[in-house]
């Protein structure tokens, strides 16, 4: 028999997931755990894990994960094969229930388990952060079902780590229409060793009007990374755009954030000509048929 699996992980979220696989369901919370440790010291971390399908055989296990892509993606690195692994074997233990990683549990549906998690790293940690996921996996009747929560391990001996940033790209046209939306891309890479979340704004300065401003999405940028950081309004993800209904003239912008609302000022800039290529073409067609109407009408005097 085939055995099926439904592999889902939640990526930098601040809100409780709920998965569903046919017949099977989990929710997490929380789907994601910020750790700032010294070395040589622990602290315990609570997750809960609500069996909302068919009752079903759990384990629990914690793998690295890295990058995919520039927006936010993961992947775990799910491979009991990998050498590398078994050197942070030592940072984590089950302190309840009493199990090993990879140990089954039967879980009922319904059934709410808490999951203590111990983060332990040794005296001789290198200063820098170390990304996990505490990965969940349920079956039932060859069906599997994985949901991961994820953790960003900061190890520093002072508690204030230094973290560094660079504006990859900031862009919009250079000309557009008067008509269309103007967007902005803004890719941020971190040069540091730790995760941060930009803290700052897009704005747009027109040639008439007045001055408005976007708000940067406080995103997670993990260490040695590249991300398309989108923007914020109302608590919900949006494209940077700057969504006046007819534009006209120059715009000018200006990208500024810090790291965590603290420390350097990052700064970059662009320029936008909006022109009412389409109000123009419209005007034009309306007088050429105007033209034409008034002549045909002429030749039938």
């Amino acid at each position: 028999m085939n055995k099926k699996i439904l592999f889902i992980l939640l990526l930098f979220s601040s809100v409780p997931k709920t998965i569903f696989a046919q017949e099977l369901s989990l929710s997490i919370s929380p789907p994601i755990v910020e750790v700032m440790i010294m070395p040589g010291k622990q602290t315990e971390q609570t997750f809960s894990i609500i069996n909302e399908g068919m009752d079903g055989y759990a384990s629990v296990k914690v793998v690295p994960f890295v990058p995919s892509d520039e927006e936010g993606n993961i992947n775990v690195i799910d491979n009991p094969n990998i050498s590398d692994l078994a050197k942070y074997e030592n940072w984590f233990t089950l302190t309840s229930p009493s199990l090993k990683f990879g140990d089954k549990f039967f879980l009922r549906q319904g059934e709410k388990k808490n999951i203590k998690l111990r983060i332990s790293p040794p005296a001789d940690a290198q200063e820098r952060d170390y990304y996990f996921t505490l990965l969940y996996e349920v079956n039932n009747q060859g069906t599997t079902l994985k949901i991961g929560a994820n953790l960003l391990i900061s190890v520093s001996k002072d508690g204030k780590p230094y973290k560094k940033a660079r504006i990859v790209e900031f862009s919009a046209p250079r000309l557009i229409d008067s008509l269309a939306k103007l967007s902005y891309t803004l890719r941020i890479e971190n040069t540091g060793q730790y995760f941060f979340k930009p803290t700052g704004t897009i704005s747009i300065e027109p040639l008439f009007g007045k001055k408005e401003k976007i708000k940067i999405a406080p995103v997670n940028i993990i260490s040695s990374t590249t991300r398309n950081v989108p923007c914020i309004k109302e608590e919900e993800l949006i494209q940077c755009t700057y969504d006046k209904r007819v534009l006209l003239g120059f715009y000018k912008a200006t990208a500024s954030f810090t790291t965590d609302a603290e420390g350097k000022e990052y700064v970059a800039q662009t320029t936008t000509i909006a022109l009412p290529f389409t109000i123009v073409f419209a005007i034009t067609s309306l007088f050429l048929t105007f033209i034409l109407i008034q002549k045909r009408y002429k030749k039938v005097i």
